[in-house]
């Protein structure tokens, strides 16, 4: 089998012209996270906490539960209710 003759062609706008590449790419506004319409509640009921005994305060888990079967939050995740906890 020869292969003297599989030589591929390099079609003629694709020699050494960059397309396309007119400057860094634009910055794009940051986006609304799925949690921001939550956050109100969250922060109330942590501000609320302290004054609950120490066995009745919210763990991460239930806020997740109360957020998804009193909010209805079903596009949110548990990873993203507890990094909103810790960083508050």
């Amino acid at each position: 089998m020869s292969f003297s003759g599989s030589t591929r062609q390099v079609p003629d706008r694709a020699e050494g012209v960059v397309v396309g590449l007119a400057g860094p790419p634009k910055k794009l506004p940051p986006r609304a996270a799925r949690l921001d319409p939550f956050k109100p509640l969250i922060d109330e009921t942590l501000r609320a906490d302290p004054d609950a005994p120490c066995r009745q305060r919210h763990t991460v888990k239930r806020f997740f539960e109360r957020l998804l079967d009193e909010q209805g939050a079903d596009e949110i995740s548990y990873r993203m209710v507890r990094g909103c906890v810790a960083g508050r």
